[in-house]
């Protein structure tokens, strides 16, 4: 129903500011680019919050990475937009419509850039359930943007290896690290060990201390920087599992209320 060139996407909760959709807009000038991202910045109260804005910085930065080299894989969903002639409906169910339209117009060789003079606020989650169930929501629809365009499996140009590097391994990273804790153990069991792998396995179990540490304290409402981020690096990974298991078994309403 929208008459305009250009489609303005957001979310219900996050506040614009008052040039963003300006600031959007104007890379509409170059006509390589068919959808731009904004900047969601979040404003961390400690704790969770405060490790969940760490982990979106780092994400963005990956972004204007991205940006710079050609295209974002997806799009920051609270504050994006795209040419209206480049619009294609989504399949029923689609969990993540920022990141299946960005790709699909990316695919059909037109630019995703990143604007970062575009701000969109919200404020980062405080509580590391609620943000356990956004991630496990997230990373289920890593899985079924590959049902959805397989093509994304296989790695035929720079912007679906941003593709691997970005979505992909994210999703591989927990089962990394079981694996990794798993053999360390198994070879620390040989009679031949080097005394490599004993630290290694020590470093291990100094960091799921560190962990447990971490859990412990949030449920006291006290702040140890490393010890939360710990904490919540380890609770991303884990809703990487559970979004694998939510893939699996056919669940898609993982929306969170």
């Amino acid at each position: 129903m929208a008459t305009g060139d250009i489609i303005v996407f957001a979310d219900a909760r996050q506040r614009f500011e008052a040039r963003a959709i300006r600031e959007l807009v104007a890379n509409f000038v170059d006509s390589t680019v068919g959808a731009v991202s904004g900047e969601l910045l979040l404003d961390g109260a400690g704790g969770v919050g405060e490790s969940v804005g760490l982990y979106w910085k780092y994400e963005k930065w990956i972004r204007k990475s991205e940006s710079r080299l050609g295209s974002v894989v997806g799009a920051t969903g609270a504050i994006y937009a795209i040419r209206k002639s480049l619009w294609q409906p989504l399949p029923p169910m689609t969990i993540l419509d920022d990141v299946y339209t960005p790709m699909q117009i990316a695919m059909a060789g037109h630019r995703v850039v990143f604007e970062e003079a575009a701000r969109a606020y919200d404020q980062a989650s405080g509580s590391a359930r609620r943000e356990f169930a956004r991630k496990a929501r997230t990373l289920t629809g890593n899985y079924q943007l590959c049902q959805l365009m397989p093509r994304l499996l296989v790695p035929t140009s720079m912007l679906l290896l941003q593709f691997y590097s970005h979505k992909l391994m994210r999703l591989a990273a927990p089962i990394f690290l079981l694996l990794l804790f798993a053999v360390n153990v198994a070879i620390i069991t040989s009679p031949n060990a080097a005394l490599f792998y004993s630290a290694t396995l020590a470093a291990q179990l100094m960091f799921y201390a560190c962990v447990a540490a971490g859990a412990a304290l949030l449920k006291r409402q006290r702040k140890v920087r490393l010890l939360n981020f710990a904490y919540v690096f380890s609770v991303m990974n884990a809703a990487a599992l559970v979004g694998l298991f939510y893939f699996i078994v056919g669940k898609r309403d993982v929306w969170v209320r």
